[in-house]
């Protein structure tokens, strides 16, 4: 019962991210994500643009999907729930 409701949460959060994503590509990364977490998926994604020169919300949600096994072909869509 625990379990199910954590992912519940982690699945509402996912979907909440896309959302937000979707509308609001352009807004600051700090909006959903703590500093600590902006600081990480930077330190991960040093192979493609380490430093963003104007740190965007879509920038991160890819590297964070990318994490996940999102491949960020310029054929995929964007990353999220469908």
């Amino acid at each position: 019962m625990k379990l199910l409701a954590v992912l519940c949460i982690l699945a509402w959060r996912v979907f909440w991210l896309t959302m937000l994503n979707r509308v609001a590509p352009h807004a600051a990364p700090e909006l959903v994500f703590t500093p600590e977490e902006v600081r990480v998926l930077d330190h991960l994604g040093k192979d493609k643009d380490p430093y963003p020169a104007e740190p965007r919300l879509a920038t991160y949600v890819q590297q964070l999907a990318r994490l996940g096994g999102y491949l960020a072909r310029a054929r995929d869509g964007p990353p999220g729930t469908w």
